[in-house]
């Protein structure tokens, strides 16, 4: 049996600045059938945060910049020792021209790292980072 609940939500605040915020629930519970076995353990549960949670601030500043900046919040995973965390990213972009996009993008801002998956009975725990991108983009 799995139940949640799922809600987004977009409001402009100006015609050139906008609030994006959702969020998301997910319960699960499984069991045998009387009778059956599973040599899994009930790993097919999966490894799914109880909830989710984001808010998102999108600014296009004349006809040359945006930015974006968004933070998240997840909750623990219960069939796995992954703690809940909270997350931020930035998006800043410059349209040159028509054709020609650079931007800088930046990932994790609140912590050098977080683990987002672990199975301790099949690997080591796999960590997300922080990250940077550079990006040129040519649109024709």
């Amino acid at each position: 049996t799995t139940t949640g609940l799922e809600g987004w939500a977009t409001y402009d605040i100006t015609q050139a600045w906008r609030l994006k915020g959702g969020f998301n629930t997910l319960s699960k519970h499984f069991e045998l059938k009387p009778g059956y076995n599973d040599l899994t353990n009930l790993s097919v549960q999966g490894q799914d945060p109880r909830y989710q949670a984001q808010l998102r601030s999108e600014w296009t500043i004349g006809t040359k910049f945006d930015i974006d900046i968004a933070i998240r919040t997840v909750g623990k995973v219960d069939t796995a020792p992954v703690p809940a965390y909270t997350e931020a990213s930035a998006h800043l972009g410059w349209r040159v021209n028509d054709k020609v996009e650079l931007a800088i993008n930046a990932g994790n801002l609140l912590h050098p790292r977080h683990i987002e998956v672990w199975d301790p009975s099949t690997a080591s725990p796999r960590y997300v980072g922080r990250s940077i991108l550079l990006s040129l983009r040519y649109g024709y």
